[in-house]
């Protein structure tokens, strides 16, 4: 097995465990004559990295759109604002990052708001393990089953439930404390929630030295740190309109389907403790679609979901970074 399969069966078993915390789903392996006609039909090349993932699963989706391979059948969705020479097959944080590759590099890049980086599947399946990861702190379910995870993923969990009362005010003075090294080690052994917690606390020259030193060590693993951040805040905005919902007021004028979105309610109610990203409604109550079209010509539906914006670039203001009030609605 290599590293893909086993960061992609690691992943696919903690969202077993983490099936009430939000949603998930694994499609069937793609196999060699698929990916084959695809590439044929298509006129494409596909990574080599990428192949790999999908002959683990055509297309999956971990912990709600925290990120989300798409079907081979939906590869290639042209989307406005991404240059033409890239090929996007999926999206992640929610807030309108696609993961794309190159057509004649076949490079494995992000796209957001215009800027392209460098990425890689080793660098998705890291991000949805740390996701995971803040998904166990958060729903605390039976820590068993935990002994069928990977060595090194199950002391990273058993140090995050190890997590009792804690000061955030001293964490973020033993991580200001720290030097570099040690600095690093000690956040990234914290739940994400808890490493927003603490950068509320930091001064900001802090928070960008932190920030700055990840990108020179490792520019995937820095901005896979952003990324997390950027979802937990998210996560938190829907929990707390969530809140704001249940003691009689809210920050926009949500309608009865998107509440309905926010509490995360399915046909056996609310089952869901996590919060998603709602979906957009016209006036007759239907979920606004889009059309979209596939390299070969084809045309894909998708659900509109509401937009996420941010007050200021967290890539660039790194002192915002899991800061909730730096959420607003795309538009709003």
């Amino acid at each position: 097995m290599n590293k893909i399969e086993h960061y992609y069966e690691e992943i696919k078993k903690m969202c077993g465990l983490l099936v009430k915390y939000d949603k998930s789903y694994f499609n069937a392996p793609a196999i060699t004559a698929e990916i084959d006609s695809f590439q044929a039909s298509n006129s494409l090349t596909l990574p080599d990295e990428l192949v790999e993932l999908y002959k683990c699963a055509n297309g999956f989706q971990v912990l709600g759109r925290t990120a989300t391979v798409y079907k081979l059948s939906e590869v290639g969705i042209k989307v406005k604002g991404i240059p033409k020479d890239y090929v996007v097959f999926g999206e992640i944080v929610g807030d309108g990052e696609l993961l794309c590759f190159h057509v004649a590099t076949r490079e494995i890049v992000t796209v957001y708001n215009n800027k392209v980086s460098a990425y890689s599947v080793i660098g998705l399946l890291e991000y949805c393990i740390d996701q995971c990861k803040d998904g166990f702190f958060m729903a605390k379910p039976d820590i068993s089953p935990f002994l069928a995870l990977d060595t090194d993923i199950l002391d990273s969990i058993r140090k995050i439930y190890g997590l009792k009362s804690v000061m955030i005010r001293d964490l973020a003075k033993a991580f200001a404390e720290a030097e570099e090294e040690p600095r690093e080690k000690f956040m990234f052994d914290l739940p994400i929630i808890i490493r927003a917690a603490v950068f509320s606390f930091i001064e900001p020259r802090l928070c960008s030295e932190f920030v700055d030193h990840l990108r020179r060590k490792d520019p995937v693993k820095a901005d896979n740190f952003i990324r997390g951040m950027k979802r937990r805040a998210i996560d938190n905005y829907f929990n707390r309109e969530r809140k704001n919902l249940d003691e009689g007021g809210a920050s926009f004028h949500w309608n009865v389907q998107q509440m309905r979105e926010i509490y995360n309610f399915d046909d056996k109610g609310m089952s869901y403790m996590n919060a998603g990203i709602v979906y957009a409604y016209d006036r007759a109550g239907n979920i606004v679609d889009d059309v979209l079209s596939t390299r070969s010509g084809g045309k894909v539906l998708y659900k509109n979901k509401i937009g996420i914006d941010y007050k200021f670039d967290v890539y660039n203001n790194n002192q915002y970074l899991g800061n909730v009030n730096n959420i607003k609605l795309k538009g709003v």
